[in-house]
């Protein structure tokens, strides 16, 4: 989790572009753009797998989470996932029956007749994502065999950033704050229309942000290398002379 709070992003914000005081005024919603322009920062950063003007994908592992309680009704064809998450499912287990679903196109499910035959219900072994959930935001995975009982199913996915407020934190590293605080300043200076201060600023945001990144590279080619054989190893069992 981050450790500046909301209020201080804003703060910061504020003071790194002029301390404004037209801009807290500038619309009528219960924020003020500086505000604004934090959680728009804070969910660009979260919720994209690339940066601005960088060609690198990059996954915050603190987003990666599992839904446990998903529970199926049976002849219910679907379960919801939660609202809160990121595009679709990236891996669905029955926990119950201990199986790890298989993903299947929209296509498919709708070539089986029997889903709705109740003598075909079963633990489900396939999922596949479609139309909107019974929340705002969540998604309906439907689940073939249509369940014959009560199943536990973890649903795994990545999750939306939810907008910030008053004390609370980001859900990411700490490491990300000064970037998260940059971007709610380039924000500001693109609403603003000040393009000059815009270029310089976002050049600094993406120079942090490969920074960073570039560390995470590191550690994965050190975890890479840790499994892989040794060269020499290699070569001397390809020429026979290993023992």
């Amino acid at each position: 989790m981050g450790v500046l709070t909301f209020a201080e992003f804003k703060s910061y914000a504020e003071f790194q572009l002029g301390n404004r005081s037209d801009v807290e005024s500038a619309t009528d919603q219960s924020a003020d753009l500086y505000g604004v322009w934090v959680n728009f920062a804070y969910k660009a950063l979260c919720n994209q797998n690339r940066f601005h003007g960088l060609r690198i994908n990059y996954t915050f592992p603190e987003l990666m989470i599992d839904n446990t309680g998903a529970n199926t009704t049976a002849g219910t064809v679907y379960v919801d996932t939660p609202a809160t998450i990121l595009g679709t499912p990236h891996e669905v287990f029955d926990e119950t029956s201990n199986v790890h679903l298989k993903w299947r196109p929209w296509s498919w499910y709708v070539d089986k007749t029997d889903r709705d035959t109740e003598a075909s219900r079963n633990n489900p072994e396939y999922w596949i994502v479609y139309g909107a959930g019974t929340a705002a935001g969540s998604k309906k995975v439907y689940l073939y065999p249509t369940p014959d009982n009560t199943y536990s199913i973890y649903i795994y996915f990545r999750k939306k950033a939810v907008t910030l407020t008053g004390t609370s934190v980001t859900l990411i590293g700490e490491e990300w704050d000064q970037i998260i605080l940059q971007m709610a300043v380039c924000e500001g200076y693109k609403w603003l229309r000040e393009w000059s201060n815009y270029e310089k600023e976002i050049s600094i945001v993406q120079e942090a942000i490969a920074g960073i990144i570039g560390h995470e590279q590191v550690s994965e080619v050190a975890r890479d290398e840790s499994i892989q054989p040794r060269s020499d190893y290699a070569i001397k069992d390809y020429y026979g002379g290993g023992k």
